[in-house]
């Protein structure tokens, strides 16, 4: 009669070895490829206050001047993927800008560098997070300002 003992145990220990070496494969070591949920593009963050400021990312400059803040702000700037919500029609990436209180006392300059053909129906789309809290759920809704 024929045993399959040995044939069984060289499974298990190929097993055994073939889990090893997957475990150790998985580390969460820094140089691992970044997971999904992870922001892939980071952002640019500046504190400003009463002295006024620049904070760039890419090919925006938001520039705060000198006594639109009256304490000091986190202001950040990221790049953000594109939504689809101009279509074909966006030529430039789209940008995030946060930590802006909403009482500044002056105008801010927000500059868009485009090395494109700015025409009269060329426009600046800022957008600013609508929350409906009948339906409780939120959307972006656009202003749009014409490049000049």
């Amino acid at each position: 009669m024929k045993t399959y003992l040995p044939i069984i145990r060289q499974i298990i220990t190929l097993f055994i070895i073939s889990f090893f070496i997957l475990t150790l494969s998985c580390s969460d070591d820094p140089s691992s490829p970044k997971k999904e949920d992870e922001d892939p593009l980071p952002e640019e963050t500046v504190t400003i206050g009463v002295e006024g400021g620049t904070v760039e990312k890419g090919d925006l400059k938001l520039t705060i001047p000198a006594g639109a803040f009256d304490e000091d702000y986190n202001i950040s700037v990221s790049e953000v993927e594109d939504d689809g919500a101009f279509g074909d029609n966006a030529v430039t990436p789209s940008y995030k800008i946060s930590g802006i209180p909403g009482d500044y006392s002056k105008p801010l300059k927000l500059v868009a560098k485009y090395s494109g053909d700015l025409s009269g129906k060329s426009y600046l789309g800022i957008g600013q997070k609508s929350l409906d809290i009948i339906e409780e759920s939120s959307s972006i809704v656009f202003n749009m300002y014409r490049s000049i």
